[in-house]
């Protein structure tokens, strides 16, 4: 009797001898029975019950896409200041070290003011909603092999995150979707399309791998095609630079440092360039690299009306942070009201004859009194060391500003039950991998490849239209 594992291993070797041919067989769906017809001299009927099934574990939901997370804590924010401008390199450092720290830590939401602070409105929110929206209606078309409109749908996704690749943090749903993107033209005979969308993963994620438990086997063989010819593709240099200056640069979804960079080693094709700076509107852009020379793109920041008049809070915050009372209340309260948020971390950076000293105080925002202080240091003048160490001492001002806000104070009235915790939810069914379905393999009309998956790519990939655009990876046999 067949095992749906033999069946795989047959429609691998398949692909090796050139021929994979799915068409109507002679298969009967009455009573759930399916007919593979003559083996070794006689004909065996084999109901799903009986086939041998490997247990497969249920796979994962994608990450969100950038942006669309909901809030998940309290609504914080964190700023680094100094007591002159001669500290700024560390102030750079260890303010993006702790708004890390905050975009970490699941008590507390930065997003809401990080997005007020950037530029980012509820428009493109909505377009990287609706472009997960659709992705999800995508994979759900492939599972049920409507190939024409899981095409459609992935298409429709890869647009929207490149016109918004300003603001997306996150590359993984886009990875996502370039896999599935090539997919599905595998399982609809488009092997160069495929190619194309298994190229343009790897250049920007050259580790990323399907899963041979979700993909069928032709996928998997068409990527590791694709994997083998990508081996000696040629690589370039890549300069960024911005305005201003010092911003943090991504390369697709990777932090590569401030700007300016010039970075080596990318394979030649399309990469995602994404640069923000604290108060000015993200900007970004997909660029050719080239294997032939350095391609460059520079990036111009500008200032959000938001960002400029909290720069000014931040900078006398700095100057009364040690002054009376209520002038710091003031100045608190009037952030807690320009970016709506409960907690306020922050950091001053001084130096002293011994070396550099950070004062941590986490602030209740609302009513502009300190919640929780402690000091870091004293350091070298080394922005590194400080934006590493500091944030461990911060962590636990964190801390004891969150069980201030949320432990309840104690009242006379005894305080009504916990309501009781509601049941846990069934375990999920494991879900067969869509090669493993038996409609699977009897589907009429998904593909038709004539010559093994190699030759397919090989073929496909080295029929390029003339004019390629430079940095295209060209494959000839």
């Amino acid at each position: 009797m067949l095992t749906w594992n033999t069946l795989a291993a047959t429609a691998v070797t398949s692909l090796f001898a050139g021929v994979l041919l799915l068409a109507p067989g002679a298969a009967s769906a009455e009573e759930d029975e399916m007919d593979f017809g003559d083996e070794e001299g006689g004909n065996e009927t084999t109901t799903p019950e009986n086939v041998e099934l490997e247990e497969e574990p249920v796979e994962p939901e994608p990450p969100r896409a950038a942006g669309t997370e909901a809030p998940a804590g309290q609504p914080a924010y964190a700023f680094a200041m100094a007591t002159d401008t001669s500290l700024g390199e560390i102030t750079r450092e260890l303010d993006s070290a702790l708004r890390d720290l905050l975009a970490g830590d699941q008590r507390f939401s930065s997003t809401n003011a990080d997005n007020l602070l950037n530029g980012l409105d509820s428009h493109v929110l909505e377009e990287l909603a609706h472009a997960r929206e659709l992705y999800e209606e995508g994979r759900a078309a492939y599972l049920n092999l409507d190939l024409e409109q899981a095409a459609r749908l992935f298409a429709q996704v890869l647009q929207v995150y490149e016109a918004q690749v300003a603001h997306v943090s996150d590359l993984n749903l886009f990875s996502d979707c370039l896999l599935y993107t090539g997919a599905t033209e595998v399982l609809s005979g488009n092997l160069r399309q495929a190619g194309t969308a298994f190229t343009r993963l790897l250049v920007i994620d050259p580790e990323r791998r399907p899963d041979p438990d979700v993909f069928p086997p032709p996928v998997v063989e068409a990527y590791e095609y694709t994997m083998g010819r990508m081996r000696g593709a040629a690589e370039g240099v890549l300069e960024v630079t911005s305005t201003p200056e010092g911003a943090d640069l991504f390369i697709d979804g990777v932090f590569q440092g401030p700007t300016p960079q010039a970075l080596s080693g990318l394979k030649a094709g399309r990469h995602y360039v994404r640069v923000r700076r604290q108060g000015f509107v993200e900007a970004g852009q997909v660029v050719e690299v080239s294997g032939r020379g350095p391609s460059r793109v520079a990036l111009n920041l500008q200032p959000t009306a938001e960002g400029e008049s909290v720069a000014a809070m931040v900078l006398e915050l700095a100057n009364t942070i040690s002054g009376p009372t209520d002038q710091l209340q003031d100045v608190i309260q009037r952030l807690n009201a320009e970016l709506e948020i409960d907690v306020l971390l922050t950091a001053l950076v001084s130096r002293t004859a011994d070396g550099i000293h950070v004062q941590i105080n986490v602030w209740d925002a609302a009513r502009g009194v300190s919640l929780a202080r402690q000091a870091a240091g004293p350091f070298e003048a080394d922005p590194i060391v400080v934006a590493g160490d500091t944030p461990l001492v911060a962590q636990n001002a964190l801390t004891a500003a969150f069980t201030a806000l949320n432990v309840p104070q104690a009242v006379d009235e005894p305080l009504p039950p916990p309501p009781e915790p509601e049941p846990e939810p069934p375990p999920p069914t494991p879900r067969r991998p869509i090669w493993r379905q038996w409609w699977f393999w009897t589907a009429v009309g998904v593909v038709v490849v004539g010559a093994g998956v190699g030759v397919g790519l090989g073929v496909g990939l080295s029929n390029q239209e003339p004019g390629a655009t430079n940095g295209e990876v060209i494959f000839d046999l």
